[in-house]
């Protein structure tokens, strides 16, 4: 075969070479969608969309998914072989929807939860064995992609290698004009059940509306993954008899942001930018009434407790032609750090249930059983090191943010510099230090601090 396509390397040089051939790319053009033939895993799908600032395909509607077959079909035809095996992996395409973090609970690269799908007959399964390659896996299908046959949806395996569609969401949809028969009549379906499910979910609203969720009858709060404004996203609260997040305790700090992370986790690139608004959530808190004055909502109360970030409140105009300042408080799910923000930034939320007093149960951490948190098990155990006691996570995160986990949940983090991994740490840990575990402990004239391996 010849070298029809043209790369641009690193040094600026051009050269021309296969068009199966697996590169980032940038996006140029206005096109909401752009479809890639090379076959790639769901991740590589992930990352060559993210180099060109774009997203996996997400948010789908009928019409859009009906777009990404016709451009499947343009960009690389069926054959016959395709059209009488509709699983072959060159058949489909990676689109941004997982079950990964909760399964069976499918959601959008961007956390949302997946309202309209066309998932084929049977599906999605979540098959522990790859009968391709003829061997059973620990994980199961987690991954959907959308088929060039039926336009239907699959879960699979994140190994396997398909092609894969882009998103470039500053570039709005715009429906094809040319669909053939076959394509209209596949859009007129995927739209009909599409309204059907649509009447399914407004009826269900008008059931729910008015009432609490039934979660509230055993816990505080409620978390929403929908992304809305702290205006909207209290109207929201209070449609079902609640109100925005009230955190009085480190304990119902603790609480809140576990339950948020849970609800709508977060992945390790997000995780590394701290300002992401996938890492943040909305709580109840506010001084909109009076500048350096933080009111909770749910009661109209001061705060008695507070988990700010470092320098924060610090009131920031929203930008430089506004002289609007941050008067709204979202909170970091995994950091647990609160921040006066933007009210207009788009964030999942909190709603405490109604009935709740700001009381405490007793505090999850330091009882005789060891909890488990998001961030894996808690062992806890008492050394001869002077007498002091210790709590070991073994989950893996940096030096700041165990020191943060260790603050925001009660622990402390200071351990003497005598500490030795034979002398003073317990024998349950042992295996642990084998990959290195963090304390506070600073090598003579430097602010780093010293991991113990």
């Amino acid at each position: 075969k010849s070298q029809h396509n043209i790369r641009l390397g690193k040094h600026g040089k051009w050269d021309d070479t296969y068009e199966d051939k697996s590169h980032p790319f940038i996006c140029t053009h206005t096109e909401h969608f752009v479809y890639s033939a090379s076959k790639v895993t769901f991740n590589k799908a992930q990352d060559y969309c993210s180099y060109g600032g774009m997203t996996l395909a997400h948010s789908l509607s009928p019409e859009e998914n009906v777009e990404i077959v016709r451009m499947g079909r343009e960009k690389s035809p069926l054959d016959a072989l395709g059209k009488t095996h509709p699983y072959l992996n060159r058949n489909w395409a990676w689109i941004g929807a997982s079950d990964n973090f909760n399964e069976g609970v499918w959601r959008w690269s961007r956390g949302t939860k997946v309202y309209f799908s066309n998932w084929e007959n049977s599906q999605p399964d979540n098959l522990e064995e790859d009968y391709l390659e003829g061997n059973t896996v620990t994980e199961g299908q987690d991954y959907a992609s959308i088929s060039k046959v039926t336009g239907g949806w699959d879960d699979s395996f994140a190994t396997r290698t398909r092609e894969y569609v882009c998103m470039c969401e500053e570039h709005e949809f715009v429906a094809s004009s040319d669909l053939d028969e076959e394509l209209t009549v596949m859009l007129a379906n995927q739209t009909a059940a599409w309204n059907e499910k649509k009447q399914q979910l407004e009826d269900d609203k008008v059931v729910q509306s008015n009432s609490p969720p039934l979660s509230c009858q055993t816990n505080r709060y409620f978390a929403y993954t929908e992304r809305l404004s702290w205006t909207d996203a209290k109207a929201k609260c209070e449609d079902r008899q609640m109100s925005l997040a009230k955190i009085s305790s480190m304990k119902q700090n603790f609480d809140a942001t576990r339950l948020m992370f849970q609800q709508d986790p977060i992945d390790m690139a997000t995780m590394k930018q701290y300002y992401s608004d996938d890492n943040w959530f909305w709580v109840g808190l506010s001084d909109i009434a009076a500048e350096g004055k933080f009111k909770w909502t749910t009661d109209g109360s001061a705060v008695d407790y507070d988990n700010w970030g470092s320098q924060q409140p610090d009131n920031i105009r929203v930008s430089e032609y506004s002289m609007r300042g941050q008067n709204y408080v979202a909170v970091h799910k995994l950091l647990r750090y609160w921040d006066d923000s933007d009210g207009d930034r788009l964030l999942p939320f909190l709603c405490q249930c109604p009935g709740y007093e700001d009381v405490d149960e007793e505090e999850v951490l330091g009882t005789t059983e060891a909890p488990s948190d998001s961030h894996g098990p808690i062992v806890q155990a008492s050394t001869a090191a002077g007498g002091k006691r210790f709590i070991y996570h073994w989950g893996e995160t940096n030096f700041w943010a165990a020191q943060s986990r260790c603050v925001n949940s009660g622990e402390t983090s200071p351990v003497p510099q005598t500490l030795s991994k034979t002398s003073s740490l317990p024998a349950s840990s042992d295996r642990h230090l084998g990959s290195g575990c963090w304390i506070t402990t600073k090598r003579a004239n430097s602010s780093a601090p010293t991991l113990i391996n």
